[in-house]
């Protein structure tokens, strides 16, 4: 398993013998002096018959580790095993065998990943079950039998006590390798670093700030019990926020963040889990926390994949359009010198103008495909100017009405002919010209009434059709990116809903607004406002 250490030497030195075995040794005894600590810290935490803890860091530690640098690591989480229990009071030949079982708890989990695939981003949803359902819970399953076995065989605790130590051993490492592994894993994952935005920055402060307050609310308080219970799944709050919007480090830091306040106030006897023996009470919390862990790290890395995939599918709609725009232009450019030089009259000329039309609105669809793939990576670009707005729109008016045969009613006050607006003169005919052929696609026979009214701060374009209208049960997606609505998705009204959405991107770059009002088979009225300045 190849090593993911983000630390750099001079290469010179990296790459001589010696200066790898020095940072072997280094990360060795590191391992070992990070496992001792906190091992020992977490079997003075109410131990269960002095050897099992429900808090129990070593075994997240030891497996993150050995996934990052590899099997080479194990004589350290070996050695810390061996330390930790010789100083809890067991004897010599008892702490190697639960060393051994510590040990083999960490090889076998990274053994099973590794077979299986496993990437430690946990950024697929297949790493975080291979991870939960089967290299955490067998690592646990068989440290704890032999450390149990070995206590029980070496007379240290009587039989009757097999279970509970057994479950306690199980729990503690099992949440462990849950939720410190995870931690530890995606922190370490090298990701393209980038300054967050502004408003990015401001959304994490308070994401931070509300889990603090939250935690300290639920588990730092005195509460009846009547609200003990319903309160405390008030956490899945900053745990669903963190895992939809931020991904899976963020996702398991709150995590872990409220587990901090949920042990330290368990352990003070307060708290919604402060209602028995402090062993019981640990129980049952550290149960909470496997819960609240797999959602958590399961939400992240479903909503990961999604974005992976959009990601994925919008990378190929560009490369598509792209390879497709050059043979479209080069059918275009012979279709056009075919018309030039056949006859006007003849039915070849009439098939030649079908054949412009066609791909007019195939190049048409590939440039909206290539306006999706530049909108989701944020390189949509704009050139403003002014220009007359009435004469544009009729420039784009008769241009439609010759490709479409149809008639297009334009309303405007002859007065204003000349008023000009600010505005991506491409842009501008891009938005139109969808409205216009969306009208004209869902009114076949209907009129086509588009006007202009100009306010002291804004123009407002209006674009009525008296056709199949839209449901108010779809009126809230309607600009969504290739949403139609399932009454209109057939033969007759081909498109793939990207027209509106594209429209809507690029009249809110403008300052503009784009709204509509429509009832199913009484037409629909779409506008369209754009400031007058710049």
């Amino acid at each position: 398993m190849p090593s993911k250490a983000s630390i750099r030497f001079p290469r010179s030195f990296f790459m001589h013998k010696s200066g790898k075995i020095i940072l072997y040794f280094i990360g060795i005894f590191l391992l070992f002096l990070l496992y001792a600590t906190t091992g020992i810290l977490g079997l003075k935490i109410n131990a269960v018959n002095n050897f099992a803890t429900l808090i129990w860091l070593p075994s997240g530690i030891s497996l993150a580790a050995m996934i990052l640098t590899g099997y080479k690591i194990a004589p350290a989480v070996f050695a810390g095993a061996l330390v930790v229990n010789v100083m809890t009071g067991a004897s010599i030949p008892i702490a190697f065998n639960i060393a051994i079982g510590n040990t083999l708890e960490a090889l076998s989990a990274v053994y099973l990943l590794e077979k299986s695939g496993f990437q430690f981003d946990l950024s697929r949803l297949r790493d975080v079950l291979l991870l939960v359902l089967l290299a955490a819970p067998f690592g646990a399953f068989l440290a704890a039998c032999i450390g149990t076995s070995s206590l029980v065989l070496g007379k240290v605790i009587p039989i009757s006590a097999f279970y509970s130590t057994w479950q306690a051993w199980f729990i503690g490492d099992f949440i462990s390798m849950i939720v410190i592994s995870p931690f530890i894993l995606t922190w370490t994952t090298k990701r393209p670093f980038s300054l967050p935005t502004i408003q990015r920055s401001l959304e994490i402060f308070c994401l931070i700030l509300f889990t603090s307050l939250l935690g300290f609310t639920i588990f730092q308080n005195h509460f009846t019990a009547s609200i003990k219970a319903p309160i405390i799944y008030l956490v899945f709050l900053p745990i669903l926020w963190a895992a939809l919007r931020f991904g899976q480090r963020a996702a398991i830091t709150i995590t872990c963040i409220i587990s901090v306040f949920a042990i330290v106030a368990t352990i003070q006897g307060i708290g919604p889990y402060a209602i028995g023996e402090t062993s019981d009470n640990l129980l049952m919390l550290q149960l909470f926390m496997a819960v609240t862990t797999v959602t958590a790290i399961i939400l992240a890395a479903v909503n990961m994949e999604r974005k992976a995939y959009e990601e994925r599918k919008d990378e190929f709609i560009g490369l598509a359009a792209h390879e497709l725009k050059t043979p479209i232009t080069t059918v275009k450019v012979f279709t056009q010198m075919l018309e030039k030089i056949s006859n006007k009259k003849s039915k070849n000329s009439l098939y030649l103008k079908k054949i412009n039309r066609e791909i007019d609105k195939l190049t048409r669809l590939i440039t909206d495909l290539l306006d999706i793939s530049r909108i989701q990576g944020g390189a949509l670009k704009f050139s403003y100017e002014y220009f007359p707005l009435i004469p544009k729109m009729t420039d784009v008016i008769d241009s439609i009405e010759k490709t479409t045969n149809r008639e297009i009613t334009f309303s405007y006050n002859t007065s204003q002919t000349q008023r000009h607006i600010y505005a991506d003169k491409e842009r501008f005919d891009q938005v139109l010209t969808n409205l216009l052929t969306n009208a004209i696609k869902y009114s076949p026979k209907g009129k086509i009434i588009a006007s202009v009214t100009f306010l002291p701060a804004e123009v407002i374009i209006s674009v009525k059709d008296f056709g199949i209208g839209i449901a108010t049960k779809h009126h809230k997606k309607i600009f969504s990116r290739y949403f139609r609505s399932p009454d209109n998705v057939n033969q007759t009204y081909p498109g793939l809903g990207i027209g509106l959405y594209i429209s809507s991107v690029i009249v809110k770059a403008h300052r503009g607004k784009l709204w509509f009002r429509s009832k199913k088979g009484k037409g629909s009225v779409f506008f369209v406002s754009f400031p007058l300045q710049g």
